[in-house]
């Protein structure tokens, strides 16, 4: 049984009960509903820097002829400046003594190797299979105008160096006889591992023996012994 006022204090809690819900639909209205959970997305994995370019780089090479009685050769290849375009910003590193001359080279944001003004060197991005044209000046015989195809992203070489996987391989093809560039690998974050040349007396390889790269120095000592 209903006693007398209830359906007033009824009508009461039910306008009460009301007046909430426009206010809360008021808040959502003006800041907005709660934002829905997204689903974090995937980061790209960093890119491997297959041609570190850093002022101060150095790499020191041991040459050796296969089958030929002739005494190794040392050489060193280091970026000694740094310039940036002042209309760009573009930063250009001179690299002396690569391919036996010095050159002014950058990096495009794919990992491609140019010399000054746009000559292309490499395409360390490019999948296996794909070719181009290199184009460079002061190289080896053969080099500028060369075919080049990178032939392998999973190469493992073993240098004085140490012992590098994941290496790129490129090869050349040009029209030079006994002499020029056959095949190149690349390390990640080290740069030019081995090198192997054709030679009148057969084949000359060049190994990396030590290297300060990025402030980094090969081979790594066991600091464990």
């Amino acid at each position: 049984m209903w006693r007398k006022g209830d359906e007033s204090v009824r009508t009461v809690v039910a306008r009460r009960g009301w007046a909430l819900a426009v206010a809360a639909l008021v808040v959502l209205l003006v800041e907005g509903f709660p934002p829905s959970v997204a689903a974090p997305r995937a980061t790209r994995p960093a890119r491997a820097d297959y041609f570190p370019l850093r002022k101060g780089n150095t790499w020191n090479y041991v040459s050796a002829a296969a089958h030929a009685a002739l005494p190794p050769q040392e050489f060193s290849t280091t970026i000694d400046a740094v310039r940036r375009s002042t209309t760009t910003g573009t930063a250009w590193y001179q690299l002396t003594n690569y391919q036996g001359g010095d050159h002014w080279v950058r990096k495009t944001g794919k990992g491609r190797i140019l010399e000054r003004p746009d000559h292309l060197w490499y395409q360390f991005e490019a999948a296996p299979g794909t070719s181009w044209k290199m184009s460079i000046r002061e190289g080896f015989p053969g080099s500028d105008g060369a075919t080049l195809t990178l032939a392998s992203r999973s190469e493992t070489v073993r240098v004085p160096a140490g012992v590098f996987e994941n290496c790129i391989r490129i090869d050349y093809a040009h029209q030079v006889v006994d002499a020029g560039i056959i095949a190149e690998w690349f390390a990640p974050g080290i740069g030019l591992v081995q090198r192997e040349e054709a030679r009148i007396f057969g084949p000359l390889v060049t190994r990396l023996k030590s290297a300060v790269v990025n402030g980094r120095q090969f081979p790594v000592e066991n600091r464990g012994r």
